[in-house]
């Protein structure tokens, strides 16, 4: 089944290359640095009612993490899940499913701007490889 998110899957590749330390000092503020929050507020990271690739998913059950059906349409579920960790693509090709868990933690934990734009592009370039792998598709 071909994904119903690869136009936003392309978008998000565009927008984590895109974020500036600028715009994460911003949205960080004089706040605790927390980048996941960060990250929420600038993609919709780690947030299925916001995410870019989970609202391209039709659902009608709002829980990305539990149900299947919904993340069947989604360009990671191949791969097993946003965080690598869920579905049968996890087992299919583990490689991939622990690097997406790596790059979902590290965005997660990333300690300062520097550390979370350095997660943003490690995401992206691990985006562009499922879009080429899975879907013969180049991020241009």
């Amino acid at each position: 089944m071909r994904p119903r998110n690869i136009e936003e899957a392309k978008q998000l590749v565009q927008r984590y290359e895109s974020i500036t330390v600028e715009e994460i000092k911003e949205v960080a503020g004089k706040r605790k640095f927390n980048g996941r929050k960060i990250a929420n507020e600038l993609t919709g990271f780690g947030d299925y009612k916001i995410c870019i690739l989970c609202k391209a998913v039709p659902t009608h059950i709002y829980n990305a993490f539990t149900s299947r059906k919904e993340c069947e349409n989604c360009l990671y579920y191949e791969f097993g899940g946003c965080v690598g960790l869920f579905m049968e693509g996890a087992e299919k090709h583990p490689k991939i499913a622990k690097k997406l868990e790596i790059t979902f933690e590290n965005i997660c934990d990333a300690k300062n701007p520097q550390e979370l734009i350095n997660a943003f592009r490690e995401r992206a370039k691990l985006l562009r490889e499922l879009l080429k792998i899975g879907y013969g598709i180049e991020v241009k």
